[in-house]
């Protein structure tokens, strides 16, 4: 009757295997969450590419109707990007990992922010006043290292 009760069809999984098993999920799932960053990370840095590109458009156009491009202090004011910036979306030119209220622009590269840097003739500092800003360098520092900058058409 003992016999009968231990039987040697063992049906089930030993120890061994599922810790098997559960290696192999482990391990795909690290390699889909790094995936998935992955591709955060590039949507993220070709949304910076095409809003720097957008950006330089508009100011390319303000230069031409000007003579000069603004300086950071307007080009981070909320009434001159009104102005000048009328049919853009003000959300449109918050960096992906920015979560201030207002975007602003930054004097010089720096993460989770475009960075603007009107420049004279001689790439020194101006104000338009005393000195023009004629040229301009518009920065993006991107997700994983680096950044991506255009220039001015007369830089």
């Amino acid at each position: 009757m003992l016999k009968k009760l231990i039987s040697k069809d063992n049906s089930g999984f030993t120890v061994v295997e599922i810790i098997v098993v559960l290696l192999v999920i482990g391990v795909l799932a690290t390699i889909l969450i790094f995936t998935a960053n992955g591709i955060d990370a590039k949507q993220d840095n070709n949304q910076r590419v095409a809003t720097v590109k957008l950006i330089s458009a508009k100011l390319e156009t303000i230069f031409a109707q000007n003579g000069d491009y603004p300086t950071l202090s307007n080009i981070n004011d909320t009434n001159w990007r009104q102005t000048y910036f009328k049919n853009l979306d003000p959300n449109t030119i918050r960096d992906p990992g920015d979560n201030s209220l207002i975007p602003l622009f930054a004097a010089f590269p720096t993460k989770n922010r475009y960075a603007y840097q009107p420049l004279s003739l001689n790439n020194s500092t101006c104000d338009n006043k005393t000195i023009a800003c004629v040229q301009y360098i518009l920065t993006a520092t991107l997700t994983g290292g680096g950044t991506f900058s255009q220039h001015s058409l007369n830089y």
